[in-house]
C-alpha cells in the first residue's frame, strides 16, 4: 500500500477505512487463515465507523459465534483473492484452504519474482523440498521444522490470543485455539471440528 504496489489511489478515507493490515502471520498458512479470523472484527468496526472516518460509540466489536444451524456465519467472507508467488499456488490451493477447511470461492493470482528461467526452476525445485514438501506433511505447521520456522519469525500464540480471538464467543475460542495448535502431521488428520466459516 505504501509503494503504491497495487496501482490503489489510499488517501481517500471511504477507501482506507476498507484496508486492514494483517500483522500477527508468519507464514503462508498463517496469511489467510489470521486473515479469515480477524476479518469480521475488521468488517463490524467498520460498520460501527461513521462517515467521518470516526468510530463512533461501541465500536469494540462484539463476540462472534459459531451458528447453531450449521451454516456458514455470515461474518465471514463468502469469497478469498490470494494473491502470491505463482510457484506457491499449489500449496495454498492443495493443502492451506483444505487444512483450514475452506469452502468459498477462491481465486489466486500468482505473480512470480522477476528471476530468470534458471533461477526460477532452483526456486520452484526448492519449493516443492522445503515448501510444497513440508507443508504436505505437517499442514498445519505445529511440527517441530515449521513450527521452529514460526518461532524465528517472532510467532506468539497468546498474543494472537489475547489480540485475534478476542472477539469471539468462549466456545468458539475454544475450538480456534484447538485449530492453532492442532498437529495433525503424525496422523494425516485434518481438523475435526466445525470452524466458523463453513
Amino acid at each position: 500500500m505504501a509503494r503504491d504496489l497495487f496501482g490503489l489511489e489510499t488517501r481517500p478515507q471511504k477507501l482506507r477505512r476498507r484496508l486492514f493490515l494483517e500483522r500477527f502471520a508468519t507464514d503462508s498458512y498463517q496469511n489467510i487463515l489470521f486473515s479469515l479470523l480477524q476479518f469480521p472484527a475488521f468488517v463490524q468496526t467498520l460498520l460501527q465507523t461513521n462517515g467521518d472516518g470516526d468510530s463512533g460509540a461501541g465500536a469494540t466489536a462484539n463476540a462472534f459465534s459459531t451458528p447453531n444451524s450449521g451454516a456458514r456465519s455470515n461474518a465471514f467472507p463468502s469469497k478469498l483473492v490470494i494473491i502470491s508467488h505463482e510457484f506457491k499456488r499449489a500449496r495454498f490451493e492443495n493443502l492451506h484452504l483444505p487444512a483450514m477447511k475452506w469452502h468459498g470461492q477462491t481465486r489466486y493470482i500468482g505473480i512470480n519474482p522477476p528471476f530468470d528461467q534458471q533461477r526460477m526452476v532452483e526456486i520452484e525445485q526448492g519449493d516443492r523440498k522445503r515448501g510444497y514438501g513440508a507443508w504436505e506433511k505437517d499442514l498445519y505447521g505445529n511440527g517441530s521444522l515449521l513450527c521452529q520456522k514460526r518461532l524465528s519469525r517472532g510467532y506468539d500464540l497468546k498474543k494472537v490470543h489475547d489480540q485475534v480471538l478476542q472477539y469471539y464467543d468462549e466456545e468458539t475460542k475454544r475450538t480456534l485455539v484447538e485449530l492453532l495448535s492442532w498437529n495433525g502431521s503424525s496422523i494425516k488428520e485434518v481438523f475435526p471440528k466445525p470452524l466458523p466459516w463453513e
